[in-house]
């Protein structure tokens, strides 16, 4: 069965990268050269790599583990050195330059640190602190955004768990988790 074959009959998966997702991806990717052209094996499709390995983010499951309507696993696990390159090549400079504002927790209240973020990045320092007037449980406004960027994180099962030996994997990991939530609401 040919890769288009593959194509055309798969059923999409939940984990599965939209239209519109694909389109803002593929601005960031670099321009990946077919091996066949140089008598190697003919390249896999990209979106199909891309989308069997955010398959694993999502599930947790094994690299030996992919649906066999995805690449195989060899291939997929190959281009892990593709999310390396993505990964270095967003300029953290250029993705901040939108924030204004940062909430933090009461841990990092301090006036040295916050003219450090201040002066380094332009940003506005604002530390969320807990009033001691009420005892027990309480809403602190705006702790509720990370709480909630922290469960959504986690609905990838491969981060519910340290699976990764390497910090880097693990890092990767992460910003694949990142990049569908921030893509899912594009």
């Amino acid at each position: 069965m040919s890769t288009e074959q593959k194509k055309q009959k798969r059923k999409q998966y939940p984990s599965d990268m939209s239209e519109n997702g694909w389109k803002k991806f593929k601005q960031a990717m670099p321009i990946v050269k077919s091996a066949s052209k140089s008598g190697g094996r003919p390249a896999a499709d990209i979106r199909e790599v891309i989308n069997a390995i955010l398959y694993v983010v999502k599930t947790g499951g094994s690299w030996r583990s992919l649906p066999h309507d995805f690449p195989c696993w060899q291939t997929v696990y190959g281009y892990k050195c593709l999310l390396r390159y993505i990964r270095r090549s967003f300029n953290l400079r250029e993705l901040s330059s939108h924030l204004k504002l940062v909430w933090v927790d009461g841990g990092y209240r301090g006036s040295d640190l916050k003219n450090f973020v201040q002066k380094l990045w332009g940003w506005c320092w604002q530390v969320v602190l807990r009033t001691d007037e009420k005892k027990g449980f309480k809403i602190l406004p705006r702790r509720w955004v990370v709480e909630r960027t922290f469960a959504w994180i986690l609905h990838a099962r491969r981060l519910s768990v340290d699976y990764e030996k390497n910090r880097v994997n693990a890092q990767s990991m992460l910003y694949l988790a990142m990049i569908t939530i921030m893509l899912k609401r594009l």
